[in-house]
């Protein structure tokens, strides 16, 4: 039996929802706008419900016309989103939101529809006490009654921006060729559709022919937030579906790119003059040997789908203009990397082309592209991705060059194609003699990464307030200072790109304050940082640090190595942390049959190709770590590899060397 009390919790049931579901969609990314703007609509419709109950609970006419007000001016509210709103969603441009003018445009009348609602009998213009007006099911609940503004103007017009949003989203859907486009637009079609297919007939026309029915609008609003909060959801995580690309035997490739070998979990910008079209061969190739990829680009889709003969790769159009294609905002770069993020996560060692950083500088400040730059470079280690960014038109200060120089290896070559059949410019490297170390904190680690230090012949300097009892050759210098004091790290002249930063603290909260403290000091110093905790590892990296190593007992040679030896160090960090569960560690015994007796490490490395990568070598039981690649490979020996499994299965004779 339908009675007061069971519309009131109705009521109040579905302002929670829709305020929980405002909050959640804004939570998922509070920095779009689509976001914002959706959370605001289904807030305001929260009001609008939580009000209605409140004054259909009120015993007194002054308090229900108060929360009515409240209710109405919340609703008003919604109405004019809504329009604003699908604009966004479809990033469609008109006189109202090509401009703020425009949309001050738009929102003046609803300015001025709440305050008359508040000042004015225009709007509402008193209630009607319970029981007066007879609503059927023996319910007895305040109603409105309206005033000319409602009845001339507002009862036509807050169906305007939904019939508006239902054309429109139905128009797009029959333009567009893009599946999951289409996918993401039905559920706005269904949601916008609600309150017109169904909010008309039930609360206009079967009142009109003397039916009528409980209150309801709460429940078919509650519906439409639900199903537009998935469309919401879908669009800015757009779930691309990976498909592997028709190989098209027409293409030719150069010989250079026939012979280059992209590591996975590497990001590569491309330097050369033809960078876009080098880019593309190498992303091409790599498809066609039967990897999966995904393109995020400023062009046009359909061009680069004609130019490359692409049938079945994802692509991402980047675009501030309206387009009946997959794409993002320019602004969008936390969506971005999470369509990213969730292609990769779903086909591991994949290759994602990011043809598209000029646009994205230009519309977001350097160090939104810095960090956004540094979490893809993350995400490449983590799954095996391989990232390739043409640099194009990019222009780029003194200051961002160093910062690209730390998240990319660069592809440079002087004619059409970038050669990759020597070896690759890697920017780790520096100019021999030239480099500065200086180790922040005295640890374990610090007392790890010294003694290699020492192995090696390298000075450094250590910055500590602990009393050193150990006597270390004079090339360790120690400074008994506070490292986390500014002044005490600028005596030290750490604003070089030669200088290499080096934090071991027992303390994850000292470890990310340190390297806020240099990265204040500059920007152009390589920062390496020793973590205790996993969740910081992320933290340090948005904090500016270079390299994160986990704390571990290899924490000081892998510190050491990073600073020479990065790849070493990925191979090492991808066993340790990765989440690509298809990486061993394994050892092949060289024995005098083996046909790696004799060649250099650079040589075996080669014969592994993508399969393995020789991380070190065990010389009778003395364990030594591989800081020579022309090292002979000698009886005895003991390779300390690091193998992908899958691939090993697809390669019969190396799988027989590793069972050998």
């Amino acid at each position: 039996m339908i009675n007061n009390n069971t519309i009131i919790l109705l009521s109040f049931a579905a302002a929670f929802l829709k305020i929980a579901l405002a909050g959640y969609v804004y939570h998922k990314n509070h920095k779009a706008k689509i976001n914002l703007i959706f959370a605001l609509i289904f807030f305001s419709q929260g009001i609008w419900d939580l009000g209605k109950a409140l004054m259909w609970l009120a015993s007194t006419k002054n308090t229900a016309l108060l929360f009515g007000k409240i209710s109405y001016a919340a609703y008003i509210l919604s109405v004019f989103l809504f329009a604003h709103f699908c604009w966004v969603y479809l990033k469609r441009k008109n006189f109202f939101s090509k401009s703020k003018l425009g949309l001050l445009v738009w929102y003046t009348p609803m300015i001025f529809l709440i305050i008359s609602l508040f000042t004015t009998p225009l709007v509402i213009s008193d209630l009607s006490f319970p029981g007066e007006i007879d609503l059927g099911f023996n319910l007895e609940l305040w109603m409105y009654q309206y005033g000319p503004f409602y009845n001339n103007f507002f009862l036509v017009f807050q169906m305007l921006p939904f019939l508006y949003g239902f054309i429109i989203f139905i128009a797009k859907y029959i333009r567009s060729t893009d599946a999951d486009f289409r996918k993401r637009l039905l559920y706005l079609i269904v949601g916008s559709g609600i309150p017109i297919l169904i909010g008309i007939p039930t609360g206009v026309v079967l009142p009109a022919i003397g039916i009528r029915l409980p209150p309801h609008n709460n429940i078919l609003t509650l519906i439409m937030a639900i199903l537009i909060g998935i469309g919401i959801i879908k669009y800015k995580l757009l779930s691309i579906k990976p498909t592997l690309e028709t190989v098209n035997k027409k293409i030719k490739f150069s010989e250079d790119i026939k012979k280059s070998n992209l590591n996975y979990g590497s990001s590569y910008l491309i330097e050369n003059p033809e960078s876009h079209e080098t880019a593309f061969q190498f992303f091409l190739f790599n498809l066609f040997k039967g990897n999966y990829g995904f393109i995020l680009t400023s062009q046009n889709p359909e061009h680069l789908k004609e130019k490359y003969k692409l049938v079945n790769t994802p692509i991402s159009w980047i675009t501030d203009h309206e387009t009946d294609e997959s794409s993002f905002g320019p602004n969008d770069l936390e969506q971005i990397y999470s369509t990213v993020e969730n292609f990769v996560l779903t086909v591991k060692n994949s290759f994602i082309l990011v043809d598209c950083l000029d646009i994205l500088k230009d519309h977001n400040n350097f160090h939104k592209i810095q960090y956004f730059l540094r979490r893809l470079n993350g995400l490449a280690k983590e799954t095996g991705a391989c990232i390739i960014v043409p640099r194009g038109d990019l222009k780029l200060s003194k200051k961002e060059k160093i910062v690209f120089k730390s998240e990319f290896t660069y592809i440079t070559g002087k004619g059409k194609m970038a050669s990759l059949t020597g070896s690759i410019i890697d920017l780790y490297e520096k100019s021999p003699g030239k480099e500065k170390y200086i180790i922040l904190g005295y640890t374990n680690v610090s007392k790890s990464l010294i003694n290699e230090y020492l192995h090696r012949k390298i000075p450094c300097t250590v910055v500590s307030t602990k009393h050193i009892m150990r006597k270390y050759h004079s090339s360790i210098t120690f400074i008994n200072k506070n490292p986390l004091i500014k002044s005490n790290i600028m005596q030290l002249k750490i604003d070089n790109p030669n200088t290499n930063v080096i934090i071991t603290f027992d303390s994850d909260a000292d470890t990310i304050l340190g390297i806020n403290m240099v990265r204040h000091i500059t920007e152009k110093a390589k920062v390496l940082v020793k973590v205790n905790t996993d969740k910081f590892i992320d933290i340090a990296k948005k904090a500016g640090a270079n390299e994160v190593i986990a704390s571990s007992a290899l924490g000081g040679k892998l510190l050491s190595l990073s600073l020479t030896y990065p790849n070493i160090v990925e191979w090492f960090m991808d066993t340790i942390t990765s989440r690509n569960k298809s990486l061993d560690l394994t050892e092949i015994l060289i024995n005098e049959k083996s046909p790696l007796k004799g060649k250099t490490i650079i040589e075996i490395d080669k014969i592994f190709g993508d399969v393995a990568n020789v991380l070190s070598v065990s010389k009778k039981s003395t364990f030594d770590l591989t800081t020579n690649d022309h090292y002979k490979v000698r009886e005895t020996d003991k390779l300390i590899v690091l193998v992908h499994r899958d691939r090993l299965k697809q390669n019969p004779k190396l799988n027989s060397l590793f069972n050998s």
